[in-house]
């Protein structure tokens, strides 16, 4: 194992060069601490895409633009003199890691979550079966997701497994009038497909009950107001049962307001009256099902045609009774049970612990070893918000810069920091002056549909811009 030289400096008359892996919020918040720390640190952060912002840029849903504003200080951010955003570079690959830190005082890895957790149940191999991530990138322009097959002219039935908020937000962009999405950035290849849209059945699962739901209630409520849509009781959930004011009284108050706009929204659908005219109803309709565990995703002739559930309450028994399973309808399937985060190539080398089951690089509050470090997703696994993972990537720069005080051990390195990696590279390297160039490119591109914008689909499109 080839570990990097660390050095405990005798003196310290200015803040650390860091190289930063990684351009979604969690890098752009731990550099934004590190600067209101110490002017003089110098930052350099890379990313292995062309364009900066991660999960911001192709994560947040279309019709959420307020959710997008903090790429706005992240622009601030990148415009210090002691900043260098350096696009098009994947850390691993294009350049070695073992390379990379000889160059630098300091490493932050925070690159967020790359790969996808799966259900590893027969039948997820079948056309039709698809990840939250291919999805919402298909929908937000993400060239690695616009060939992923759906059809939706010919997508009658859709069971959206997990009950998070990307579950939610994908929901929402589905059942959406098209009409509405428009002046966003989404997709307009999508939005031709929502035009013509065949969707009528829509069924959220989870595996738990009512009380156990990962989403938070503003995404619920704006999911419930959608007038393009009808919320139905649940159809296939078994053992349905609503808390008392006195059982509610348990839970904290943000998630009792939530269960109780979910009981009330699921006592109306039951009562509403049957007999109102279909004319008055909306052509399409959605669902929440709880405590189904699914077991398999059946196929016909290699296309997805349903899912097979066993209620969760049964599974560690064994169950074999035909009535504790049930089949829902679909030609398409998301698997919507969240991200996962993967090792760099190069990382074994320099002595970094990643832990291949949960997904994170094994950190002592943000501290890996000596100038190493972790922040966000990369470091916790991929939970809480926006606004969770600046606190946490705050913490992650102030650790840095206290062990940078207290004179602990750091990397070894020239302190050239791009400046002394960039004759290795041989990627076309974008810069955050060329960022700006595509930027304007797609605001422009969205003036001719009447949209905030609209981005490119490919990454030999943005080169091209560039003349890259």
């Amino acid at each position: 194992m080839w570990l990097p030289l660390v050095r405990r400096y005798s003196t310290r008359s200015s803040g650390p060069v860091v190289g930063i892996i990684g351009s979604g919020p969690a890098a752009f918040y731990t550099a934004h601490r590190l600067f209101r720390n110490d002017p003089s640190i110098k930052v350099d952060m890379y990313e292995a895409n062309p364009v900066p912002f991660g999960l911001v840029r192709y994560g947040v849903a279309p019709d959420h633009p307020e959710v997008k504003q903090v790429d706005h200080k992240f622009s601030e951010i990148a415009n210090s003199s002691q900043f260098r955003f350096l696009g098009n570079i994947r850390v691993g690959k294009d350049l070695p890691l073992s390379t990379l830190s000889r160059h630098y005082d300091a490493l932050v890895y925070a690159y967020g979550a790359s790969s996808d957790k799966i259900l590893n149940i027969p039948g997820e191999h079948l056309r039709g079966v698809y990840s939250a991530r291919q999805v919402v990138g298909w929908y937000n322009c993400d060239p690695q997701h616009q060939d992923i097959g759906i059809s939706l002219p010919h997508l009658k039935d859709l069971v959206i497994i997990g009950q998070g908020n990307v579950s939610l937000d994908i929901a929402r962009i589905m059942l959406s009038r098209p009409e509405q999405l428009s002046p966003t950035d989404i997709n307009p290849l999508f939005l031709q497909q929502l035009f013509q849209s065949a969707l009528q059945r829509l069924h959220i699962v989870g595996r738990r009950d009512l009380t156990s739901v990962s989403f938070t209630i503003k995404e619920l409520r704006e999911l419930f107001s959608l007038s393009s849509a009808m919320f139905l009781a649940p159809e296939y959930t078994s053992s349905l049962s609503f808390l008392s004011e006195q059982a509610l009284g348990t839970f904290d108050r943000a998630r009792k307001r939530l269960i109780k706009l979910i009981q009330s929204n699921i006592q109306a659908a039951q009562q509403r009256n049957s007999t109102t005219s279909t004319q008055q109803k909306p052509s399409k309709f959605w669902g929440l099902e709880f405590g189904l565990t699914p077991i398999e995703i059946l196929g016909r002739n290699g296309q997805v045609d349903k899912v097979r559930f066993q209620k969760t309450e049964t599974v560690r028994n064994e169950s074999t009774s035909p009535s504790d399973f049930v089949e829902i309808p679909a030609q398409a399937v998301i698997r919507s049970i969240g991200y996962k985060s993967v090792p760099l190539p190069g990382m074994q080398e320099l002595g970094v612990p990643f832990d291949m089951t949960r997904g994170v690089i094994l950190n002592n509050e943000g501290h890996i070893g000596p100038g190493m470090y972790a922040s966000g997703w990369v470091k916790n696994g991929p939970v809480g918000v926006i606004s969770s993972t600046m606190m946490d990537s705050f913490a992650t720069a102030d650790k840095l810069y206290k062990d940078w005080l207290a004179q602990e051990p750091f990397l070894i390195g020239t302190r050239a920091g791009w400046d002394g990696v960039r004759h290795t590279v041989n990627t076309p390297v974008v810069s955050w002056e060329d960022w700006e160039v595509i930027k304007k490119h797609e605001i422009e591109n969205g003036l001719r549909h009447e949209s905030v914008g609209e981005k490119f689909r490919t990454w030999e499109d943005i080169l091209r811009v560039l003349h890259k």
